[in-house]
């Protein structure tokens, strides 16, 4: 009996006091509880959105240098920052998503919403140039998948990390 009753606890990350499930404050701090099922739906997302992130990286290798340096002066302008940066931010986003230290995750300021917005800008520009029918249905659905997957954990991130 004791085992199911510890399984409906929810410990809080900030002062460790075991909260019912379900509750959305913690009861002696009044910190913002996360259920696993967010921390576990976030730590995904964010290992998919680095998965994204690290095939865009890839297929930036195979383009022309000037094509390369148009993608990462538009990657720049609307993330903030190089690729390389966000990359790596991103990637810090996850780790501490999975160590479910959230205090350390927002203070990371992954560019997560601005990087919906460049696959927005990607899937706009893949419209005007690619010509090649399957290509651009290629890089279309890669797009569309990035983008999603950003406003998904974005939106996540806003009530995780809040």
């Amino acid at each position: 009996m004791l085992s199911t009753a510890r399984r409906r606890l929810m410990r809080c990350e900030r002062c460790g006091f075991d909260n019912p499930a379900g509750f959305r404050f913690c009861g002696r701090c009044g910190k913002k509880m996360v259920s696993d099922a967010d921390q576990r739906r976030a730590v995904s997302l964010a290992r998919e959105a680095n998965r994204h992130l690290a095939k865009h990286l890839d297929d930036m290798k195979g383009c022309s240098p000037s094509e390369r340096a148009r993608l990462s002066r538009a990657f720049e302008s609307k993330t903030g920052m190089p690729v390389k940066e966000a990359k790596a931010r991103m990637q810090r986003l996850e780790r501490h998503l999975r160590g479910v230290e959230f205090d350390r995750a927002a203070s990371v300021k992954a560019p997560v919403k601005e990087l919906a917005e460049y696959y927005d800008h990607l899937r706009a520009r893949v419209h005007e140039t690619e010509k090649d029918p399957e290509k651009r249905k290629e890089a279309l659905r890669f797009a569309g998948k990035c983008g999603s997957t950003a406003i998904e954990l974005a939106g996540l991130a806003a009530t995780i990390l809040a």
